[in-house]
């Protein structure tokens, strides 16, 4: 469980390097910064999804 924790802190952190690489003001750094990581987790928990169905299927 400990783990999902890191793994938000990761998606925060990469979340705001990228948004701040991109833009100056802080207001938009921390809007697109909220995109990025909305986009990094649902990916993310998409491929949690398919591979925990792989799994049940394999058996």
């Amino acid at each position: 469980m400990l783990e999902l924790v890191y793994l938000l802190i990761l998606i925060a952190a990469i979340s705001l390097v990228y948004a701040g690489t991109r833009y100056e003001a802080i207001d938009a750094i921390l809007v697109h910064a909220v995109k990025t990581a909305m986009w990094f987790g649902g990916a993310l928990l998409l491929v949690h999804l398919l591979l925990y169905g792989v799994s049940l299927w394999a058996g």
